[in-house]
């Protein structure tokens, strides 16, 4: 073979399994080099990743394809953001990366907001700016906050719900927030989990979905390793990225042992007790409280809690969190009996304002028409509002 097409060894050459690229898209590995010694972590965590497989490819964002019975070879894809690798593995044992499709506009579209990643937000003169962090890494301050959002279309609708649900946490008032700014982890796209996607909500940890925004958030929570102090918080279903997130770190023995890393659960829409099962296993700490949730919206009871996680997660708190005694789960236990209780009820109110607002004649039960009639026999409006409508909710509460 001429020089001019034998593969390029990027791994394994000295020790380990050989990992060779396809001198065809040697040009594309190449260009990744200097961004990453520029501190642009997307290049970097591809090329980490590549070179990764000279230790095996039992990993999360592999996926074996069909092979051939009796092929001397295993053949498969490797999903990264921004980037699909197909690799044979060889009867030899090295691995040939024979094809890549990489988007090498992936930074650009990155500080557009068009694709995940890790913004620096800033208050200035009232009004909110998003800074891209190209470095992935978070911004040094005395109380570092890192909000994950869930799939939001618009970063700026991503950028003014973080805020509300950080300044509606007990970790930070408003005026501290704007002063100080928090970084956010943006994830455009739709929303995830709750109860339209079930599925998604339960397996969060594993959702295929969710890999190319994972990735990078465990890469910016890996840097962040050494920070001290740094409180996250997840935004509805950036639990979801989060919980993944978490999955691939405890993969790689990655811990926050001693660094005092705290987590905020706002809103959930995936699987709750997981998220605090990986944090707890990773060495994250909580509050008191780490949890704030709507009863009344489906999305967070059945994705977030499927219909009692809150009890099963605090049960996991109190075997694995010495922090947190057996007194602290009887009381958020009867917290939550009397919180579901106040669900019942109010829906009891929803099924007479339902039964009201056909029998006014409404053509279709809109949720409009429950929440009128609902405001004006019970009282429910608000609450109804409020639960059904979050983050309208909020925006019009801000106003006022």
């Amino acid at each position: 073979m001429t020089p001019d097409y034998k593969p390029l060894i990027i791994a394994g050459q000295n020790s380990g399994t050989p990992v060779q690229l396809n001198r065809v898209y040697a040009q594309f590995y190449n260009n990744l080099e200097p961004m990453a010694r520029a501190g642009n972590y997307w290049a970097n965590l591809i090329i980490k990743e590549l070179q990764s497989l000279s230790s095996g490819h039992i990993k999360r964002n592999v996926f074996v394809s069909n092979t051939p019975k009796n092929a001397n070879f295993t053949h498969f894809q490797m999903l990264l953001p921004g980037c699909r690798a197909y690799v044979l593995k060889c009867s030899s044992g090295k691995y040939l990366v024979y094809k890549m499709k990489l988007d090498e506009k992936f930074p650009l579209l990155q500080g557009k907001g068009e694709k995940p990643g890790l913004h620096h937000i800033s208050n200035s003169r009232g009004e909110w700016e998003a800074s891209f962090r190209s470095s992935g890494q978070i911004t040094r301050s005395p109380n570092p906050v890192v909000a994950v959002s869930d799939g939001i279309d618009d970063i700026a609708a991503a950028i003014d719900s973080c805020s509300n649900h950080i300044s509606d946490s007990p970790l930070f008032s408003s005026y501290i927030l704007k002063r100080q700014g928090f970084d956010m982890h943006y994830t455009p796209g739709r929303k995830i989990g709750g109860l339209t996607q079930i599925n998604q909500a339960i397996n969060a940890a594993t959702d295929r979905s969710l890999i190319e925004s994972a990735t990078l958030l465990a890469k910016t929570m890996e840097l962040s390793k050494d920070t001290k102090d740094v409180v996250w918080l997840t935004q509805r279903g950036g639990v979801g990225i989060f919980t993944q997130a978490m999955s691939i770190l405890k993969s790689r023995g990655i811990d926050f042992d001693g660094q005092k890393h705290h987590v905020f659960f706002s809103h959930p829409t995936t699987n709750f007790a997981k998220a605090q099962t990986l944090a707890m296993e990773i060495g994250m700490n909580f509050e008191r409280d780490n949890l704030s949730i709507q009863p009344l919206n489906p999305n967070e009871l059945v994705g977030g809690l499927n219909f009692g996680g809150d009890f099963i997660a605090g049960y996991q708190r109190v075997r694995h969190d010495p922090e947190y005694t057996a007194l602290n789960y009887g009381v958020d236990a009867l917290k939550g009996i009397n919180r579901n209780w106040k669900a019942i009820s109010v829906s009891a109110g929803c099924g007479v304002a339902v039964s009201a607002a056909v029998g006014l004649g409404a053509p279709t039960i809109a949720i409009p028409a429950v929440i009128t009639v609902a405001s004006a026999m019970t009282g429910l409006g608000n609450t109804l509002f409020q639960s059904w409508l979050p983050e309208k909710h909020r925006r019009l509460k801000n106003k006022l």
